[in-house]
């Protein structure tokens, strides 16, 4: 299971860096979420992951991220503050916070989207609801990294 989410996790990698270099943009609200369910869109991808988030590796050391990041943040930062420069701009620790939202949102989406549309009586196949959630999360994380609160 290892080598599969190993293997998995660069596959993974490689696209996030493609689409950067395709679009030549900084990975903002809208591109970043667009990004993580593109990612995100593989459930067999996304149930390993949670499984060895849960559970851990034997060594304790668990596999690389589907992406560094760190170096997320680093871009993002420098792209924001090429538009935005400090004091104006969101500090770092803010970047951070809209990651972390940005990946938290998209995962528990990812995780539980299937059975929690069921629930609200919603075709989970039909995509406009996964469309709709990731425009309401890209406005909240857009929001967040422009706004004044912490």
């Amino acid at each position: 299971m290892r080598a599969v989410l190993e293997r998995e996790n660069a596959r993974k990698r490689e696209r996030v860096r493609e689409r950067l270099r395709a679009d030549g943009s900084v990975p903002y609200a809208d591109a970043m979420t667009e990004v993580l369910f593109d990612i995100l869109a593989d459930e067999r991808f996304v149930r390993l992951w949670t499984w060895s988030q849960l559970h851990g590796w034997d060594d304790e050391t668990p596999p690389d991220s589907p992406t560094d990041l760190s170096r997320l943040v680093d871009a993002i930062e420098e792209g924001v503050h090429s538009v935005l420069p400090p004091p104006e701009g969101p500090d770092r620790a803010r970047i951070e916070r809209v990651v972390l939202l940005a990946m938290s949102g998209a995962y528990g989406y990812a995780l539980g989207r299937r059975y929690w549309l069921t629930s609200l009586g919603h075709d989970p196949d039909d995509h406009g609801h996964d469309a709709a959630y990731r425009t309401a999360l890209s406005s909240v994380l857009a929001a967040h990294l422009g706004g004044s609160t912490p």
